[in-house]
């Protein structure tokens, strides 16, 4: 059984099943991840705009097809896709004749390619960690390079040992996990970067239902790799909710012993500049965002210290009365962005 689905400017045929799983053999369509799809073109629409206008684009596992033949109807004509799955394969080169696209499709694993490419698009299922490597070996410059993980219980805090093992930090089951999330998902693209002179800066950074996605702009030079790389820190944090970047081992607050974890990379999770006047919810929400690195979730901290939570706008213009920066945050609907300590967020709650 097969139904008919409309995205974006492409229309395709996928499996007609009840859950998304289940299609997982046939080729998978995830309409939740839609969005991820429609931040996908833009960010690669703004890239053709500043620095590529012909950008040769890879679609490493395209599934259905749908995002390899968004990318060539919608961004540029010049679209590369992969997926090992050979019923896939098929659904995909279907739904690319449907469209009138003309792709390169391959049915193998799309590291066996050597050509190079401006942008590579890798949203496997599951960790992406080992994908990135080749990424950056056929990446050309100034490239783009999105990645999504739905390892989320790994990054989030849940199984931090396996965080350490895949990507070379642990994870932090706390009320920030979700930014913290992204940041460990950064700071291996940065590492696997820099063995090859090439610096990833964030562009836009994000965590939904159950991803992470990562959209980076690459540029070749080791000064600049080292630049990035200055920008890793390591985190103290306690459980009565005060943290700080960089080696504490007494906790000011509580007298505690403060766990240290890291280095974990605190620089820009979006680039402000590159994305000014895009007409995107999520994307006008992260430029409000201040710079500022981890969140403070208001409810959970009311929770933790028996207090009424207040309207987020309040406590965020009382903050900003007292000579803080502080703003909302694309990471939770009751998170705080401040660079005030715990303490002070407290007596504006």
């Amino acid at each position: 059984k097969i139904k008919i689905v409309k995205e974006g400017s492409a229309k395709i045929i996928v499996p007609n099943v009840e859950k998304v799983e289940d299609s997982r053999s046939n080729g998978f369509y995830n309409s939740a991840m839609k969005n991820n799809r429609d931040l996908s073109i833009i960010i690669a629409k703004r890239y053709k705009e500043l620095y590529n206008n012909n950008p040769k684009i890879l679609d490493a596992f395209t599934a259905t097809g749908i995002r390899a033949i968004r990318y060539f109807k919608e961004v540029n004509e010049d679209v590369t896709a992969c997926d090992v799955n050979e019923k896939a394969f098929s659904l995909a080169k279907k739904n690319a004749e449907i469209n009138a696209a003309k792709i390169r499709f391959f049915n193998s694993d799309w590291r066996n390619l050597n050509e190079g490419f401006d942008i590579i698009d890798i949203d496997p299922y599951g960790s992406p960690c080992g994908h990135i490597d080749k990424a950056f070996q056929i990446l050309k410059t100034p490239g783009m390079l999105f990645v999504t993980a739905t390892d989320t219980a790994v990054l989030n805090g849940v199984y931090p040992n396996i965080s350490l093992r895949r990507y070379g930090v642990k994870s932090i089951h706390s009320d920030f996990a979700k930014e913290l999330a992204t940041r460990i998902l950064i700071s291996f693209i940065i590492r696997e970067g820099a063995e090859y002179d090439r610096a990833f800066t964030p562009i836009l950074s994000i965590q939904e239902r159950h991803y992470v996605r990562i959209f980076g702009l690459v540029k070749k030079g080791a000064e600049m790799a080292n630049h990035i790389m200055e920008k890793f820190n390591f985190l103290s944090h306690c459980s009565c909710g005060y943290r700080e970047i960089g080696i504490k081992l007494k906790c000011p607050k509580c007298k505690k012993n403060m766990k240290v974890d890291g280095p974990y990379y605190f620089g820009n999770l979006h680039d402000k500049d590159f994305l000014k006047n895009i007409n995107h919810k999520l994307i006008q929400l992260s430029n409000k965002e201040i710079n500022t690195p981890l969140f403070y979730d208001v409810h959970k901290i009311c929770k933790k210290y028996k207090k009424v939570p207040r309207k987020m706008n309040d406590i965020i213009n009382d903050l900003k009365n007292n000579g803080f920066l502080a703003s909302r945050t694309l990471f939770s609907p009751t998170g705080i962005k401040s660079n005030c300590s715990i303490d002070d967020l407290l007596s504006v709650i």
